[in-house]
């Protein structure tokens, strides 16, 4: 009889262990303001990030349109690597910072091929291409980018 409980108790706590995997499902659409400073470029576009946010594991499953440029599949771990992937192919696009519950972000693209197909312009060194939504303004986009930023500088 102990055993049988035993048995019992072990199965249900695995079973509500693997089933306590919390996720939300995201779905940001907004219009989105990019801009490099260096070059002085900007210019409004529209994002989509659609996917799944795992809480227990911390990553982000899913999608990013980013005007024209569709990534069926991206990965990331807020104020991490954003990763794209197309087959066998894994991309590094830039980093992001990201608030689900305010739906707010800011994307640091610096896949220089990326950087040239929304800018038009030629990518040279280091240079960084920002998104930031929810941004229709160079002054709004700066503020996202900052106040995102600056949460992650003070978390532990």
């Amino acid at each position: 009889m102990r055993k049988a409980r035993l048995i019992l108790a072990i199965f249900i706590v695995v079973t509500l262990s693997i089933g306590c995997s919390k996720t939300e499902k995201i779905d940001m659409r907004s219009p989105s303001y990019m801009y490099d400073l260096e070059s002085g470029f900007n210019d409004n576009l529209d994002v989509e990030l659609i996917g799944v946010f795992n809480e227990k594991e911390g990553n982000f499953k899913g999608s990013l349109k980013v005007k024209d440029r569709q990534f069926d599949t991206i990965m990331f771990q807020p104020e991490s690597g954003l990763i794209a992937y197309k087959g066998a192919t894994r991309s590094y696009l830039g980093q992001i910072f990201i608030n689900f519950a305010n739906k707010q972000f800011t994307l640091e693209i610096a896949d220089p091929t990326l950087y040239t197909d929304l800018t038009k312009q030629a990518h040279h060194g280091n240079r960084k291409l920002v998104i930031s939504a929810p941004a229709e303004t160079l002054e709004e986009a700066m503020l996202v980018n900052k106040e995102l930023k600056i949460k992650r500088s003070k978390q532990p």
